[in-house]
């Protein structure tokens, strides 16, 4: 009588990207790449100060990261959380290249105007 033993203690273990896996690899793009601006203009603003500038520069994207997890992990929802967080990835993306190649700041007016532009000026940006 032959077992049907797996060649490999993975084997039996389900293929592709877990939910919470997705959400900690989003979170650590988001804390460390999507907000580099972010953490740019806040290494300019601690080079003035010396008292605590490495611990704050160094806190800073643990705790974004932190939040983000919160933030993603409350999205999570069967059937709608992998397609809802590609569609923050996107838009974010959008909003990370505005503000690295126009050095823009997105607030909720910019995030207005971008709803109220038309497609000529939209295409003028591209």
């Amino acid at each position: 009588m032959k077992l049907n033993m797996p060649s490999s203690p993975f084997e039996n273990q389900r293929k592709g990207l877990s939910v919470n896996r997705l959400v900690l690899m989003l979170a650590a793009f988001f804390a460390l790449i999507m907000n580099i601006p972010f953490l740019s203009q806040l290494q300019q603003i601690l080079a003035n100060s010396q008292e605590h500038y490495l611990l704050v520069l160094l806190s800073a994207p643990v705790l974004l990261f932190g939040v983000f997890c919160l933030v993603f992990t409350w999205l999570t929802f069967p059937y709608v959380t992998k397609p809802l967080l590609v569609f923050i990835l996107l838009t974010s993306a959008g909003v990370f290249y505005g503000s690295m190649t126009f050095g823009v700041v997105f607030d909720y007016d910019m995030i207005e105007n971008i709803f109220q532009t038309d497609h000529a000026e939209a295409a003028s940006y591209l």
